[in-house]
C-alpha cells in the first residue's frame, strides 16, 4: 500500500485516495502501537521502582511489543520510535536486575556478619530470591543482561555454603555448652548459652527460605535436641542425686537465667522441673537419713549424713524450704533416738 502510494500518488486525485488511505492506516497502527507502549511504560516502571512480579507475563508483552519494531520501517526518520521504546524497556529492567543484584549481596553480607541482625537480612533475601525466579524469566527479552537464567545459583549457592558453616558453628556451641555444664563453668555456660541463642535465632530466620535449606537446618536442630536431650538427662541425675548442693545450686542459679533465651530455652528443661528434682532428691536423701537413724546407733556417722544435709539449705530458695523442713525434725529424731538408746 506504501510503495503504491509514493509511486502513483502524485498522478491523479483518484491515486491521492490511496496515499489517504496509506496514511491513515499507518496513523491507526502507530496509535494502537503507543497504547500499548504506555501500557509497558507503566509495567516497566514498577518493575523497575517495585520489583517483576511475574516474570512470564511481563516477557510475553515485552516480546510482543518488541516483534512491532518492523514498523518503524514505515515511519519518517525522525518519527521512528518502536526500537528505542522496546530498548528503553530493557534499560529499566536491566536496572531493576542490577538493583537486585546488589540488594542480594547486601543481604548475604549481612546475614554473614555476626554483628548484623539476620532476621530482617533473611526476610529480605527471601523476597529477593522469589524475584529472581520471576526475573528469570525474562532472559529470552533481556540479552545484554548476562547470567538471567540461572541468577538464583550464585546467591544460593553461597547461602548453602553460609547454612552448613552455621550448623557447624551451632553444634560446637552446644557441644561447648554440655561441657561447661559437665564442668560447672558458669561462664563458660554463659558464653555458649549467648552464641548459641545468636545461631539459633539466624537459624530460625533462614528457615522457609528454601526447601533444601530447611533440611539442612532441621538436621542441624535434631542433632541439637540429641545433645540436649543427654544434658537434660544429666542435669537431672545430678539433681536427684545424693549431696553436691552447691555445684546444684549454682545449675538452678543457672537454669533460672534461661528464660531470656527465646530459642535455647526450650531445647534444656523448665526451670519448675528442675526445682522439682532437686526437691525429690532432697527428700530422698531426708528419707535415707531417717532410715539410718532408724536402723542404727552409728551416731557419729549419722551426725556427718546430717551435717552434710545441712547444705541442702542452700538450695530451699528453689526447693519450697525442702531442707529446712526436714532438717529440724531429723536432729530432733537423731537425739530421740540416743536417749532412747
Amino acid at each position: 500500500l506504501c510503495d503504491v502510494s509514493r509511486s502513483l500518488g502524485a498522478n491523479s486525485d483518484a491515486w491521492k485516495r490511496v496515499v489517504a488511505i496509506s496514511d491513515l492506516f499507518i496513523e491507526s497502527v502507530k496509535s494502537m502501537i503507543r497504547i500499548e507502549y504506555g501500557k509497558l511504560d507503566e509495567m516497566s516502571q514498577s518493575a523497575k521502582e517495585n520489583g517483576v512480579r511475574d516474570g512470564k507475563r511481563e516477557a510475553q508483552k515485552l516480546q510482543a511489543f518488541d516483534s512491532f519494531c518492523w514498523f518503524d520501517d514505515f515511519l519518517p526518520a525522525k518519527d521512528k520510535f518502536v526500537a528505542n521504546c522496546s530498548i528503553g524497556f530493557a534499560h529499566s529492567y536491566a536496572d531493576r536486575v542490577s538493583y537486585v543484584r546488589k540488594e542480594a549481596l547486601e543481604s548475604l553480607r549481612q546475614i554473614q556478619d555476626s554483628t548484623c541482625e539476620s532476621a530482617s537480612a533473611a526476610s529480605n533475601l527471601k523476597i529477593i530470591l522469589q524475584e529472581m525466579r520471576e526475573i528469570s524469566h525474562l532472559a529470552p527479552v533481556l540479552k545484554d543482561v548476562k547470567g538471567l537464567t540461572n541468577i538464583e545459583t550464585g546467591t544460593k549457592t553461597r547461602l548453602q555454603e553460609h547454612i552448613i558453616v552455621l550448623g557447624q558453628a551451632v553444634m560446637n556451641d552446644i557441644n561447648d555448652l554440655k561441657s561447661a555444664f559437665d564442668e560447672n563453668f558458669q561462664q563458660g555456660i554463659i558464653i555458649a548459652m549467648d552464641r548459641l541463642e545468636h545461631g539459633l535465632s539466624e537459624a530460625s530466620a533462614l528457615h522457609g527460605l528454601d526447601d533444601d535449606y530447611d533440611a539442612e537446618l532441621e538436621s542441624v536442630k535434631s542433632r541439637i535436641k540429641s545433645v540436649c536431650d543427654v544434658l537434660i538427662q544429666d542435669i537431672r541425675v545430678l539433681l536427684e542425686s545424693k549431696g553436691k548442693y552447691r555445684k546444684k545450686a549454682d545449675y538452678l542459679h543457672t537454669i533460672e537465667m534461661f528464660g531470656k533465651y527465646v530459642h535455647v530455652a526450650p531445647l534444656l528443661p523448665l526451670l519448675d522441673t528442675c526445682k522439682s528434682w532437686a526437691r525429690d532428691g532432697v527428700a530422698l536423701e531426708a528419707k535415707n537419713i531417717e532410715d539410718c537413724v532408724f536402723r542404727t546407733a552409728e551416731w557419729d556417722q549419722i551426725d556427718k549424713l546430717l551435717a552434710q544435709f545441712q547444705e541442702a539449705t542452700i538450695i530451699d530458695k528453689f526447693t519450697s524450704d525442702e531442707a529446712s523442713s526436714r532438717l529440724r525434725p531429723l536432729m530432733e529424731l537423731r537425739k530421740k533416738k540416743e536417749a532412747q538408746v
